[in-house]
């Protein structure tokens, strides 16, 4: 029953109790626009991203704001872990380029998970026994719109540690089953428009 984080149009941070009534302004102004808060699992806090900083507000302690010690032009949004204060976020990383991390959410505490490409999407599984990641590399034209494209899912342990086995097919998106026993993905056409 947490409130809900939400960007306006203006880039601004703000809270919403579920019932609308009580609103909560995070962001300090200026014009660095907030995007993509993120809950974590036990709702005390959530990480949201301004400009190249990496936010991460506490809940519990008032809405405390803090700015995280790792930069990321290239935003991805970060994979919580189920049931665990850990979350997996890409970040510059010197002269290593972007780089994926797994953490806690204070960012202390982080080890390298693999180099990555600058469209990266994460996501762990429901049982929190496996992360899967998908790199994007290309951009297809989808009805006058691009849709990112990249080879395969990798799949991690909780310590970083790469699994078999891997998707080598191209998709666009994937999704993990409510048991965490299968994935879904979304991959090329088959015929001009139509995905699979």
């Amino acid at each position: 029953m947490s409130p809900i984080p939400f960007v306006t149009q203006d880039g601004e941070i703000r809270t919403n109790s579920l019932d609308g009534v009580a609103k909560t302004r995070l962001s300090p102004g200026g014009d660095c626009y907030y995007t993509w808060p993120t809950w974590s699992p036990h709702s005390l806090c959530f990480m949201t991203h301004r400009g190249s900083d990496q936010l991460l507000v506490d809940i519990e302690s008032g809405y405390t704001v803090s700015n995280l010690d790792f930069a990321a032009d290239a935003y991805r949004v970060p994979a919580w872990q189920p049931g665990a204060d850990s979350v997996t976020f890409v970040a510059q990383d010197g002269p290593l380029g972007l780089t994926m991390f797994l953490s806690d959410p204070d960012g202390l505490a982080r080890r390298r998970i693999r180099s990555e490409a600058v469209q990266a999407s994460m996501l762990w599984s429901p049982s929190a026994d496996r992360l899967a990641v998908h790199s994007a590399d290309t951009a297809l034209d989808y009805f006058g719109q691009p849709l990112l494209l990249g080879r395969g899912l990798t799949f991690y342990s909780p310590i970083g540690e790469p699994l078999q086995p891997q998707v080598p097919e191209p998709m666009v998106a994937f999704f993990w089953s409510p048991d965490g026993s299968r994935i879904a993905y979304v991959s090329l056409p088959d015929q001009n428009g139509v995905l699979r």
